[in-house]
């Protein structure tokens, strides 16, 4: 195997840690949740520079997360610009993070997340 194929799959490992834990046994589908991305601790360059430059609240900016439970596995993150909406893999992100070594942040970003998804998939069943 090459160094790309084990990195390759080395990372989608991290992804499917990472997704698992946060769906914690949801059924397969879709989980869309919105929130303030002042909740996420980790926040992608592009997501911020959009915010700042816009002087926006982050308080009051709001993200909507698409949880897929599919295989592949897939989070996106999809805001609103002046220019429509845009949207990036929030999983990669967050998985990247992890090889990189940054930690920080992505435990409490993960657990907010799995209490969203949670609340969610409770109130679809009552």
């Amino acid at each position: 195997m090459t160094p790309i194929k084990k990195f390759r799959a080395i990372f989608n490992e991290v992804r499917e840690v990472l997704f698992n834990y946060i769906v914690d046994g949801a059924p397969r589908g879709e989980i869309e949740l919105e929130m303030p991305v002042c909740e996420l601790k980790c926040i992608p360059l592009e997501l911020l520079a959009e915010i700042k430059l816009r002087g926006l609240d982050q308080k009051k900016f709001k993200v909507k997360l698409i949880l897929h439970n599919y295989k592949p596995p897939e989070i996106r993150i999809e805001y609103e610009t002046p220019r429509g909406v845009e949207g990036l893999g929030y999983l990669d992100f967050l998985a990247g993070r992890v090889l990189c070594g940054l930690f920080q942040g992505v435990e409490e970003t993960c657990n907010r997340i799995r209490e969203e998804a949670k609340k969610k998939l409770n109130s679809k069943t009552k």
